[in-house]
């Protein structure tokens, strides 16, 4: 056999290659994938991966977007539980321009009405200048409720703030002087002012100190300030149904929480799928490896999928495909989604950082050889970003 080796040629996505049949028994092909503006994937959840400079990597979000945080039951979470928290840009604290959570800390949801009695939206409550947090269930609280009197001179210290612990850096409690400002800015006069501003501060009631029970879901909204006013009392923003006023309550008692952040910058999304157009090889194949070459922190799982059409029909599903390492060949995965002989190929990558880095997918390479007797007649064609060596 005449075996000819073609020069090393490179072509973005968007154009094809047709080499003719009488060059074309050749062996040790591969794919070159370049990941840029006219990239022809698809990306999920939408918006959470960016495509730029030849790289996908996670998506940076600004104060308005919506942003994930899985907590942990501990000395601050009373329960596991992932939160998908709105955000909302805003000067009436008086302070500048900071970024506010739009639910209450810990909630599942955004509260339905200004007397919203319910606990999903309710959220969590704490005491004054402590980490641990409380639910309560209408059964009681989650920890045992235990402490029944505060009596320091301190405000709440920022080791304490549940914002930050939670959040992370940057997230902290507004100061009595940020919820006055926002209060006589806004102009609130009771709850339904509250919940009718952009911050939807509803009535989710507060726990009572001398045994932690809420009888008040639908009648009083209480936030907790940084501030302390005495040695047993502190500052926060109390409403109800004809009224709306900075108080000065018992630090033993539970209140909700609203964070805010200086900086309008929320990090990066946690994770993002990003998923290649169909590959083709230039016949029938037996697929070889893959191997990825990225930059940055996080990481990067791989897996991959062999076709019968250009539309991947009747493809096994993603959710059925192993994962591979870098330089690994396809087929080692488990289970194994990659069948030789099918001309059609596809990847998928995973990115996940912790939100403060992203790692960066650069460049993919897939390996093949042509199996002579089936190259189609008339040449084969390569589409995509194709490396032929």
């Amino acid at each position: 056999m005449n075996i000819k080796k073609l020069p090393a040629l490179i072509y973005s996505l968007s154009l094809s290659l047709l080499i003719p049949a009488s060059q074309a028994l050749a062996y040790n092909f591969s794919i070159f994938h370049t990941l840029d503006s006219d990239f022809n994937g698809t990306i999920t959840p939408s918006g959470q991966l960016t495509v730029a400079n030849n790289s996908v990597a996670l998506t940076s979000m600004t104060c308005g977007d919506n942003f994930q945080k899985n907590h942990t039951v501990g000395v601050v979470a009373p329960v596991d539980k992932t939160v998908t928290y709105g955000t909302v840009a805003s000067t009436l604290g008086g302070t500048g321009n900071k970024c506010w959570i739009t639910r209450n800390l810990g909630a599942d949801q955004q509260a339905t009405s200004a007397t919203d009695a319910t606990e999903p939206s309710a959220g969590w409550f704490w005491q004054f200048n402590r980490k641990q947090g409380y639910k309560e269930n209408g059964l009681g609280t989650i920890p045992s409720w235990t402490i029944t009197a505060i009596n320091e001179n301190s405000n709440w210290a920022s080791a304490n703030d549940p914002c930050t612990l939670l959040l992370g850096t940057d997230w902290r409690l507004p100061t009595s002087a940020e919820l006055t400002n926002a209060k006589t800015t806004a102009g609130w006069a009771n709850y339904n002012d509250t919940y009718a501003s952009i911050f939807k501060l509803h009535a989710a009631g507060f726990l009572t100190s001398n045994n932690g029970r809420n009888d008040y879901q639908g009648q009083y909204g209480r936030f907790w300030s940084s501030n302390q006013g005495a040695n047993t009392t502190a500052y926060l923003l109390h409403f109800y149904n004809t009224g709306c006023i900075i108080s000065n309550f018992d630090k033993a008692q539970g209140y909700s929480l609203r964070c805010i952040k200086d900086s309008l910058g929320l990090g990066y999304y946690p994770t993002g799928t990003y998923t290649s157009p169909v590959l083709v090889a230039g016949g029938a194949s037996n697929w070889g490896t893959i191997a990825w070459t990225r930059s940055g922190t996080g990481t990067i799982t791989m897996k991959a999928r062999s076709c019968v059409d250009i539309n991947c029909t009747g493809a096994t599903a993603w959710t059925s495909c192993g994962t591979i390492n870098s330089g690994d060949f396809m087929d080692w995965a488990v289970p194994k989604c990659v069948t030789n002989l099918q001309r059609f190929i596809q990847y998928q990558a995973t990115l996940t950082g912790d939100t403060t880095t992203t790692p960066s997918l650069d460049s993919v390479t897939l390996t093949y050889d042509i199996i002579p007797d089936a190259i189609f007649s008339g040449g084969f064609k390569f589409l995509g970003s194709v490396k032929i060596w």
